[in-house]
């Protein structure tokens, strides 16, 4: 077993008498349940794993729900099996550890390897809620092995907190969470040494892989991690805070996110952000081709998917955060020996991209600001490892076998896993401007470096989270009241309706567990068979589907097959499936894999057909997205809800829409290029100009384009299409209902002593209107207006004003009909009113 035990043998002696004197007093909470690590003078493997399995009664059922199993000081917790919860909450906490002995590192849960040789893929295995606190996670084997994400997070709706936990020593990722909607909380916690030893975007502090109602990462650092810190993949945040981080040596992004709805990334310090650069494994000539997508950078917005919701309602916060990069680093970028023909130069990335930057210039709900780049904050004690980073990653990208380890862990010998205790990093420094660049001029990057500073941004801590959320302004909700197929429309000229030729699949990326109810004659056995395909090459047998028919898992479905030049589709199925006559549901879980779903076929014994259901019936998602079947590889055909679209090229169209009340609408239009491209059209509503459409899209898929926010009357409304440019096909018309779009924090416009914005005057106007603002104060201020997607239409000020009364004019001329918005920003004060323009 190498030298595992070396350390553990010399500390033995001096721990028994702390054993002993620590179960004499374990018992204070009646709750709690002391777990120890040494049987008499010999290692207790699995005494963690047979405590939780055996603290139950008669029949299997918990005995305390409330149960904490805590771990010892020092201890080393070794388990050749997984520990697991079912649908209940288990917590376990270490005490914590003393940095002042080297005896004193907190309890250690590491996989042990079993007699024969063998042993668990995973450390812990979660189906219920799960607290962790005071620990050490190794992600090794006592052999050196390097299980792939040795903690999994399955529950849904759960609620995970980590705590002063250490994950160390992992290739790809240390934990990764597969239950959506759950809450996750990340405190005080260090994320070590998550390295791959083959790929660029291997070694990952955490990965999400489906959609979460709360992330909060506070307080912890990330040292030598080779991909990304935090991973949110395939899913979206409803509510994510990456606040007061420091992250040291992050190969590539240090937050892989672009589908963000609510996230504040806040007073985060950054050394060697992205130090890897982007070669060619990152990009290619159609990401060169596009001005907005050049760089990945550390920091990235993607246009947000519609089955989350409007671009109008997401508020995003990037602010008062740090990035330097070592100058290694900057001379391998710039250098002639990474370039090896035909490879393209490797590139230093920017703190966050254009197409990021050009969202936080459109949505006054999305904000950018204070952030401190190449400015080295000088940490005390840091990874000086730089030379075998720039060596590793240049091994890969020349597809060399001899690719060099890189962890730091000075005076930690190779072949004991055990601890290194206490560790070597020292993450305090004394930059002033470091010191004082988060909000409440408190410290960038983990407190916990600052103790004085934590115990001070505690207090503060209720005042500074309202100040960054009243950053993006007040709440906007939208609901979907009306859906409108476009080939149903009244045509004229030579639009016309074309039938689809190809059909959607469903495909599951980071998340999605569609589901299909269906009715049936009568009740059988029958084999289910599932066309799926992956658009990768992989032949990996453990991903796999759960077939879940009426809320039972009935047998496993194999994706992950390589996919061929001609795409096809693969078909796995499970016999003897029982199903009940009348309605049915079955749901396809994500296990693992990127996938795709073309249709599910019951058949009889004798292979009868007895039912198809093709995926566009799917009545559920839940985290899945239609993707048309047949442009897998760029096949040129398009799909559509419905089966077909209106091919609005040289005609128009003249189409109803009903509402059940007055009131502020969305009207988005689904449609696509019709061979790549640019295209428009323009949308009158009711007689007036609603607005010009305009779409870019290839010839694979159909984008989302909303129009201004208009007024609709209760009942019916005209809506044409006319005027079009280029080639032009609309799938599908939906009408969302908007409220809460006033920001305005209150009403002081009449104190001259105050920050004050006014109601326009006249309002409603045409062409022209006046506003009036009040500044107590000399300051930098500006005023924008906007459209209701958030998109800058005009800046009316943008400098230096004299404290007191002033008045500008907005005209409007150009603009169509409806309703925008006009901010007025000083620091991080601001007022936003609204306005109505009528032609």
């Amino acid at each position: 077993m190498k030298n595992i035990y070396q350390k553990i043998c010399v500390m033995l002696l001096g721990l028994t008498w702390a054993l002993s004197s620590t179960v004499s007093a374990q018992n204070t909470n009646p709750d709690t349940l002391l777990v120890p690590w040494l049987n008499g003078d010999d290692l207790a493997v699995n005494s963690l794993y047979n405590a939780i399995v055996g603290d139950t009664i008669a029949g299997g059922a918990r005995k305390n729900l409330n149960r904490v199993y805590k771990l010892q000081r020092g201890g080393f917790y070794y388990l050749t099996e997984a520990i697991e919860n079912g649908n209940w909450p288990l917590r376990i906490v270490g005490e914590k550890g003393d940095p002042t002995k080297p005896e004193g590192n907190p309890p250690m849960l590491q996989l042990e390897h079993r007699p024969d040789g063998s042993r668990s893929d995973k450390l812990l295995r979660a189906g219920g809620s799960l607290t962790l606190k005071n620990m050490i996670i190794n992600g090794k084997t006592t052999l050196g092995d390097l299980p792939y994400e040795t903690i999994q997070l399955n529950a849904a709706d759960a609620e995970y907190v980590f705590d002063n936990v250490t994950f160390e020593y992992a290739a790809w990722g240390i934990m990764g969470f597969y239950g959506k909607d759950s809450e996750i909380y990340i405190t005080n916690s260090r994320f070590r040494n998550l390295a791959s030893r083959d790929q660029p975007w291997g070694g990952r502090g955490l990965s999400i892989w489906v959609n979460v109602d709360k992330l909060v990462i506070e307080n912890n650092t990330f040292m030598n991690i080779g991909g990304f810190g935090i991973q949110l993949e395939g899913g979206v945040g409803k509510e994510v805070w990456i606040n007061h981080n420091t992250f040291v040596n992050v190969g590539r992004q240090v937050f892989l996110h672009g589908n963000h709805l609510n996230t504040y990334f806040t007073n985060n310090l950054i050394v060697n952000g992205f130090y890897q650069g982007e070669g060619e494994e990152g990009f290619n000539a159609v990401r060169l081709s596009q001005p907005d997508n050049q760089f990945t950078g550390l920091f990235n917005i993607e246009p947000l998917p519609s089955i989350f919701g409007l671009e109008i309602q997401r508020k995003i916060v990037f602010s008062n955060n740090s990035n330097f990069r070592e100058k290694a680093f900057e001379d391998y970028y710039t250098s002639t020996a990474n370039v090896s023909s035909p490879r393209i130069r490797v590139r230093s990335q920017p703190f966050i991209n254009v197409r990021a930057q050009n969202f936080f210039n459109q949505y006054p709900a999305m904000v950018v600001g204070n952030l401190i780049e190449g400015t080295d904050p000088g940490l005390k004690v840091k990874p000086n490892n730089a030379s075998a980073q720039i060596a590793f990653i240049e091994a890969v990208r020349s597809s060399s076998e001899n690719k060099p380890e890189w962890y730091w862990d000075p005076g930690r010998d190779a072949d004991n896993y055990s601890i290194q205790w206490p560790f070597p990093e020292d993450f305090t420094y004394t930059s002033n401007v470091h010191l004082s660049g988060a909000f409440g001029n408190l410290p960038l990057g983990d407190l916990n470096w600052h103790p004085a500073k934590k115990t001070e941004w505690l207090t503060k801590k209720a005042d500074i989270e309202q100040q960054i959320k009243a950053l993006t302004g007040g709440e906007v909700k939208t609901e979907l009241v009306a859906s409108v197929q476009a080939e149903d429309a009244t045509l004229s000229g030579s639009a016309k309706k074309v039938e689809m030729g190809d059909r959607f699949a469903v495909r599951v990326a980071g998340s999605g567990d569609p589901s299909f109810n269906f009715t049936l004659p009568a009740a059988g056995n029958y084999t289910v068979f599932v066309k799926n395909r992956t658009w990768y090459s992989d032949n990996n047998p453990n991903r796999e589907t759960n077939l879940v028919v009426n809320g039972t898992e009935v047998g496993k479905i194999t994706v992950g097959r390589e996919i061929t030049a001609n795409l096809p589709w693969g078909e796995t199925s499970v016999a003897a499936v029982p199903f009940k006559a009348g309605l049915n549901t079955i749901k396809l879980g994500k296990s693992w894999g990127y996938v795709e779903y073309l249709n599910i076929v019951l058949k009889t014994s004798g292979g009868e057909v007895v039912k198809t259901i093709w995926a566009s019936q799917a009545t559920n998602l839940d985290g899945a997205e239609f993707h048309c079947a047949g442009v897998l590889g760029g096949s040129g055909k398009l799909c559509a809800s419905g089966d077909a679209y209106l091919d609005l090229t040289g005609g128009s169209a003249t189409l109803p829409l009903n509402v059940a009340t007055s009131g502020d609408y969305i009207i988005q239009f689904k449609g696509s290029v019709l061979g790549g491209g640019t295209a428009s059209t323009t949308a009158t509503l009711n007689g007036s100009l609603l607005g010009t459409l305009n779409f870019e899209t290839n010839d694979s898929s159909f984008v989302n384009v909303a129009a201004n926010l208009t007024r609709l009357s209760a009942g019916a409304n005209t809506l044409v299409l006319s005027g079009v440019v280029g080639k032009l096909g609309i799938d599908d018309i939906n009408v969302y209902k908007v409220s809460g779009l006033s920001t305005s924090l209150d009403d002081d416009n009449l104190n001259p002593n105050a920050f004050n914005l006014s109601q326009n005057y006249p309002n409603p106007f045409n062409p022209s209107t006046n506003i009036q603002f009040n500044l107590p104060t000399t300051t930098d201020i500006k005023l924008t207006v906007h459209n209701v997607l958030g998109q800058t239409v005009a800046v009316l000020a943008d400098g230096r004003f004299s404290s007191g009364t002033h008045m500008v004019q907005f005209n409007g001329k150009g603009l169509a009909s409806g309703m925008y918005f006009y901010r007025l920003q000083s620091g991080n004060d601001f007022k936003v009113l609204k306005m109505t323009l009528i032609k």
